[in-house]
């Protein structure tokens, strides 16, 4: 794959399409990073076949996001072949997955002796004809796209405004994520986060209470360009302990509790791309708990220690890493 410097993001993405589509193909997929490349097709064809023969490739595409158009280079004795398709009218967020589908086909035709795109004469033409629309692909149908997995890694911090005695709860956050689509846009995962403890007393009273959730969830995230959109739900079951100090007689007394709490969370996201595969996340929303606990010391039952809200306003800021 030849890429452009100055088309970084639209490189990227569609390296991440090809190589979703090439994954159960015998093929090496590599990039060749160029400064600029000419806009004549004629000079993109010279570029591709030099690429070609000090890669050894046997294939060479390149996509111009300008143009929203692919070109395929498949190289063979003779002047090898020339394939051009536009994937302009498969809208902004598809072209890629377009651009994958004309690239996996024109491989395994390559692969199955098919002939494939236009046959090239050893000299390169001083003008492509522009106005020339190319021949079908093949005389067989294109394979289906199938559904691209990914996985990723998010890694951030986490804050619930927890109640009226306890300003907030709060601590570090690990994720893994699973995507799945032909765009991605679908994810699962599952998150673990450590808190801090969150203490409340009285003058003979004191609570340490830790909590221990796991987040299971799942969520829709658009892309457009380097922004990211996105709303999630999610369900966490927070394991608790709450440990009581009470000071009678002059000793000092402990009791330790263990009870499970379960919330549902609804947010939304934005995020921007700072480099490829690096991403940062902000999530924004609610924790509605399903099973509420009060807090109240036996020594002093009629008074409350602790109360958390019912829906605890939320949020979240993470750095995401795409692994594959």
């Amino acid at each position: 794959m030849i890429a452009v410097a100055s088309q970084r993001e639209a490189s990227f993405r569609a390296l991440q399409a090809v190589r979703g589509q090439l994954s159960d193909v015998a093929v090496a997929l590599e990039v060749h990073p160029v400064d600029r490349l000419d806009p004549s097709a004629e000079e993109q064809l010279r570029t591709a076949r030099a690429v070609a023969h000090f890669k050894k490739a046997s294939v060479v595409f390149w996509f111009d996001s300008q143009r929203a158009r692919v070109s395929i280079y498949l190289r063979a004795p003779g002047g090898g072949r020339l394939l051009e398709r536009p994937v302009r009218s498969a809208g902004v967020e598809g072209r890629y997955e377009a651009l994958a589908v004309i690239v996996r086909f024109a491989v395994r035709g390559l692969l199955q002796g098919e002939k494939v795109g236009v046959r090239l004469s050893p000299v390169v033409p001083r003008r492509a004809k522009r106005t020339q629309a190319p021949p079908p692909l093949a005389t067989t149908p294109p394979p289906v796209a199938r559904p691209a997995l990914g996985l990723a890694m998010e890694v951030g911090y986490d804050m619930d405004l927890f109640s009226d005695q306890v300003a907030a709860a709060q601590g570090l956050r690990v994720a893994l994520v699973g995507t799945f689509g032909q765009q991605r846009r679908w994810e699962v995962l599952v998150g673990f986060r450590m808190e801090a403890p969150l203490d409340a007393q009285t003058d003979t009273v004191a609570l340490s209470l830790r909590r221990f959730p796991i987040n299971l969830g799942g969520r829709f995230l658009w892309r457009r360009g380097r922004v990211l959109l996105g709303a999630q739900l999610a369900l966490t079951v927070a394991v608790l302990t709450a440990r009581w100090s009470v000071l009678e007689g002059g000793e000092e007394e402990h009791n330790l509790s263990l009870h499970a709490a379960v919330s549902l969370s609804p947010s939304l996201l934005v995020g921007l791309h700072l480099i490829p595969r690096l991403s940062l996340l902000l999530g924004l929303g609610v924790r509605v708990g399903l099973n509420r606990w009060e807090y109240r010391a036996r020594v002093e039952p009629d008074r409350l220690l602790l109360s958390p809200w019912r829906v605890q306003p939320a949020l979240s800021l993470s750095l995401r890493v795409e692994i594959h």
